[in-house]
Order: C-alpha cells, then structure tokens, then sequence
C-alpha cells in the first residue's frame, strides 16, 4: 500500500505543484524545516569564500 501511495504521488504531484499555488507554498514551508533553501546555501557560499580570502591575504 505504502508503495501504491508513492507512485501515485510522484505521478500527480508535479501536476498539483503546477495548479495549486496555495498547495505548493505549504509544501514548501513543510520542506524548509527539512532542507535548506537556495538563499541559506548562498549565504554560507559567501562566507566561505570570505574566510578563503581572508587565510590567502594572512599567507601572502
């Protein structure tokens, strides 16, 4: 059953996220508990980089 459940969400879920806007925002805010979201891994690329610059400027 659990299986049957599954193939039916990954088969309708695209459609849904398409046609329910509502829907999609929910669903998003359920996964940002889960996952980061696009500006979190931005953010902590830059500082990254920004620690990576600043050890090359103390080896120099």
């Amino acid at each position: 059953m659990k299986e049957d459940l599954r193939e039916i969400i990954k088969k309708e879920l695209p459609k849904i996220l398409k046609e329910d806007s509502k829907f999609r925002f929910e669903l998003l805010e359920i996964l940002s508990e889960t996952f980061s979201t696009k500006a979190e891994i931005s953010r902590v690329l830059e500082e990254i980089k920004a620690l990576r610059e600043e050890s090359n400027r103390r080896f120099e």
